[in-house]
């Protein structure tokens, strides 16, 4: 699944941040972050803490992307969790009770992203807390589908 990547850009059109926002969004949804002023101190204090930390890559994560073993060293060396609050499998159940959480998601075609599942719609598809616009991920009878195309791999994290 090929994002198109036109003018304006935005997020994800020419870095591979996406992880750093599903981690913010993740904190909006669980009311730990009110406003795009508080995100934006967040961001920064998150991009200084992986500059200064030993097993952090920055140029790495801005050109690379962010690998899912990485994400509770990403949520704990940003000091949005201790390491004891970071669940790293999740049950469907949890987001069935709209416990919000940040998932990977690598579809068959190689696309890879990192978003916030935030609910089951009534038909079982899990709503999505993204400004990609992707309906939803949702389970066909070769798996779970994210606009139509499969997802290979799909790891998921919260936090309590």
């Amino acid at each position: 699944m090929a994002i198109p990547k036109n003018f304006p850009l935005q997020q994800g059109s020419l870095d591979y941040f996406c992880s750093i926002y599903a981690s913010l969004n993740l904190l909006h949804l669980k009311g730990r972050l009110d406003n795009i002023d508080d995100a934006s101190v967040l961001f920064k204090e998150i991009i200084y803490n992986i500059a200064e930390s030993d097993d952090g890559d920055i140029a790495g994560y801005v050109t690379e992307g962010i690998d899912p073993v990485q994400i509770p060293w990403l949520l704990v060396a940003s000091r949005i969790v201790e390491i004891e609050d970071c669940v790293i499998e999740i049950e469907a159940n949890m987001i069935r009770e709209n416990i919000p959480a940040l998932v990977f998601l690598c579809c068959e075609d190689g696309f890879t992203h990192y978003t916030v599942v935030n609910g089951m719609k009534e038909n079982g598809e899990f709503t999505l807390f993204d400004s990609y616009g992707f309906s939803g991920i949702s389970l066909g009878d070769a798996g779970f589908m994210l606009n139509g195309v499969l997802i290979k791999e799909l790891q998921a994290w919260t936090t309590r």
